[in-house]
């Protein structure tokens, strides 16, 4: 459903007022880029690992492929982190795996039909 009139501009609003709030609590946060790094490197590792077992054991669906994103997106903010934007060849491979798991499970959500593990 597309929102139209005062659905999208109270929902506009609301977003706004939400920006507001985490740009505010985000100063608040004091991290160096050291540990703003290994923060998100050790959860991007930790929730592949956690959804890489899962989909293995059987049972993907709609959150799983959501979830795969999530982790494919935290490992590509580590390019942040880089001068060359570059990833460690296991992260990126874990980025790619991540990236393309969530697109294998969406479309096999569509048409109905899911895989057990990798081909």
């Amino acid at each position: 459903k597309q929102l139209e009139g005062a659905e999208f501009t109270e929902c506009r609003g609301l977003m706004a007022q939400m920006l507001g709030e985490l740009e505010e609590l985000s100063a608040a946060v004091e991290m160096s880029d050291v540990e703003g790094h290994a923060y998100c490197e050790d959860f991007a590792i930790r929730l592949f690992g956690r959804l890489d077992d899962a989909e293995k054991a059987g049972g993907a669906d709609k959150r799983m492929a959501a979830h795969f994103l999530v982790a494919s997106t935290f490992l590509e903010i580590l390019r942040q982190f880089d001068p060359d934007g570059q990833l460690e060849d296991k992260l990126q491979e874990m980025q790619t795996y991540a990236a393309w798991k969530a697109a294998q499970i969406s479309r096999a959500l569509k048409v109905h039909w899911l895989t057990g593990s990798n081909p």
